[in-house]
């Protein structure tokens, strides 16, 4: 590399450095706030879910910090590509959450006929994939065969079941819980798995 190209360089990055300092004299709160994002956010996410168990979104930590919503996206937006943190789109929202490196998604919360219905999915006792028809489904929730079709199209919209397999006219279709709250997992575990 001669001497030219090396002053070159050295011009490039004065010239970027001079830029960074502008944009910070023009905005501090602003970058003084993104770093306090990222240099507590992963210390303090695990607070943030003990106060958020569905999920910390974006405005949550704005408030917690009290910094502004188009900052902390920024930060997140930054930190997640740099695999700092999990930031994802909690599946059926428009929302994005933030999570430590890892963990699980958090279970959403489920109506009291989607919680029915999860749970006598659950009870069917093949763990996290089930084979069951929409008839018996009704029969054992004791709602209506369109309603629960319809709650079973919503819990696949939220991203809480996956349609493994459909089943033939009168077959049952296979489905898998894709999140389940601690206390379906207790459920799923202590029934006995049928022959």
């Amino acid at each position: 590399m001669g001497e030219r190209d090396l002053i070159g360089e050295i011009d490039a990055l004065t010239a970027r450095v001079e830029a960074l300092e502008t944009l910070v004299r023009a905005n501090p709160r602003t970058s003084y706030m993104n770093d306090v994002i990222r240099w507590r956010l992963k210390a303090d996410l695990p607070k943030l879910m003990e106060l958020h168990p569905n999920g910390v979104e974006s405005s949550h930590i704005a408030e917690y910090y009290g910094c502004s919503l188009a900052t902390t996206i920024q930060t997140m937006v930054e930190m997640g590509k740099r695999g700092k943190i999990q930031w994802i789109k909690r599946p059926g929202t428009k929302f994005k959450i933030a999570l430590p490196l890892g963990a699980p998604l958090p279970p959403l919360g489920l109506t009291a006929p989607q919680q029915r219905i999860m749970d006598a999915i659950l009870k069917r006792g093949q763990g996290e994939e089930v084979a069951i028809s929409g008839r018996s489904l009704s029969l054992e929730v004791g709602g209506s065969p369109s309603a629960v079709v319809y709650v079973v199209a919503c819990l696949l919209r939220s991203g809480q079941l996956k349609l493994v397999e459909r089943g033939a006219a009168g077959r049952p279709s296979r489905y898998r819980v894709m999140t389940m709250s601690p206390q379906q997992r207790a459920l799923a575990d202590a029934t006995p798995v049928a022959a």
